[in-house]
């Protein structure tokens, strides 16, 4: 299931106490750092730099998911070392659920890695559209460009990944749901069943580490 924004957005910290966001959020600022950047480690550091900013400001956010997906964003696209090149996303970065059948576990493997070998824009866009069904609008927003380049890239990723992930070209975007998506589009499905199974798997990563940390 993909994440949408909370019902307490709008009040301070988003209607919740930080160490409480802190705790559910963070497995989703990872994951979307992950498949953007192909780097556990940088993910986690540029999570890091979200939450101890939304800290220093939490009773004056009032969108704290937003927010600090912003921050993950900005953080590694300022590090242009690695940022515009499609390098495959190791195995070993991608942390998922224990006990899941194998061939789910192979077909997530190979949404990801194709996401991967999207360019840097592209991967943005389906990666936000995807883990957040975030708007073209809240899109454009996150990412500081216009609502037109948004629905282009989106466009031009949807069959990219359809000829990556060999599903052949698709139907044409007819604008009737989220971002421009054709409703039930089975790609958004396999993008979002994929970063879902990302976030499951960090956090129960982050759990395991919490857990042997305190004995």
């Amino acid at each position: 299931m993909a994440e949408r924004e909370s019902r307490g957005d709008g009040l301070p910290g988003g209607g919740l106490e930080f160490s409480d966001f802190c705790t559910a959020y963070r497995p989703s600022l990872v994951a979307l750092g992950v498949v953007l950047c192909g780097s556990s480690q940088e993910a986690e550091d540029a999570a890091q730099q979200a939450l101890a900013e939304a800290r220093i400001r939490w009773e004056t956010i009032r969108h704290p998911k937003a927010y600090t997906r912003q921050i993950v964003i900005r953080s590694l696209t300022g590090s242009r070392r690695w940022w515009h090149r499609a390098r495959p996303l190791p195995e070993q970065e991608i942390p998922l659920p224990g006990g899941s059948p194998v061939d789910e576990h192979l077909k997530v493997l190979d949404v990801l890695a194709a996401i991967r070998r999207l360019p840097p824009r592209q991967r943005e866009v389906m990666t936000l559209l995807g883990q957040h069904e975030l708007t073209a609008q809240e899109i454009a927003q996150t990412l500081g460009v216009s609502v037109n380049s948004v629905h282009q890239n989106i466009h031009v990723a949807r069959m990219k990944l359809r000829l990556l992930l060999g599903m052949g070209p698709g139907p044409v975007s007819s604008g009737d749901g989220i971002a421009g998506v054709p409703t039930g589009d089975p790609l958004v499905a396999l993008v979002r069943e994929a970063m879902t199974a990302l976030r499951r798997g960090i956090s129960a990563k982050q759990r395991a580490e919490r857990q042997e940390g305190h004995r």
